[in-house]
């Protein structure tokens, strides 16, 4: 890309090569599009105004994100847990997307160095700043690259990030299969 092209040859300011390098190395490739994650960083707390007074944030990334990650994560459940119930898998897929994880896994990936927000906003420990970035985050990769590379992003950089939750759900549904065969 034209973007990756001037930061080879050094064209551009510190101040732009800084968030995409570390936006490249969140993604594990180069963004096509630095203003999508620029956009899915900006929190309503610090909104922007289009020359129509619409304000431009994440929320609606954010939206877009948070369907995608709900209809990933479900996809790969359901092939990981073969004989599950719909019950258990819906049950999984809610502790592995609530807000508290959310909100864990931005700040494990450093999103919360790279969103732009109030202060007051991003101190407040009730906030979701981090997990909304995330889904506005993924809904920039879609936007970006397509579905398969979101999904990839979401197997391979987010999934592993669940491997202790993941353990003690397939414990709990080890301990439900064993009641359940007793």
């Amino acid at each position: 890309s034209k973007l990756s092209q001037l930061l080879k040859y050094g064209f551009l300011k510190q101040k732009l090569q800084e968030p995409f390098l570390s936006i490249r190395d969140i993604l594990g490739f180069a963004p096509r599009n630095l203003d999508l994650y620029e956009l899915a960083l900006r929190h309503g707390s610090m909104s922007l105004k289009s020359a129509d007074g619409e304000p431009i944030n994440n929320e609606r990334l954010e939206f877009l994100g948070d369907s995608l990650l709900s209809a990933i994560v479900s996809d790969l459940l359901y092939r990981k847990f073969g004989s599950a119930r719909e019950g258990e898998l819906t049950n999984i897929r809610s502790k592995l997307v609530n807000r508290e994880t959310m909100n864990r896994l931005g700040v494990q990936i450093g999103l919360n160095k790279l969103v732009i927000a109030e202060r007051q906003a991003s101190k407040d420990k009730k906030s979701s700043i981090y997990g909304n970035a995330l889904e506005a985050f993924l809904g920039a990769v879609y936007l970006d690259v397509g579905y398969e590379q979101c999904l990839e992003f979401v197997k391979h950089k987010l999934m592993p990030l669940y491997n202790e939750l993941n353990m003690t759900i397939e414990e709990n549904m080890n301990y439900k299969s064993a009641l359940l065969e007793w």
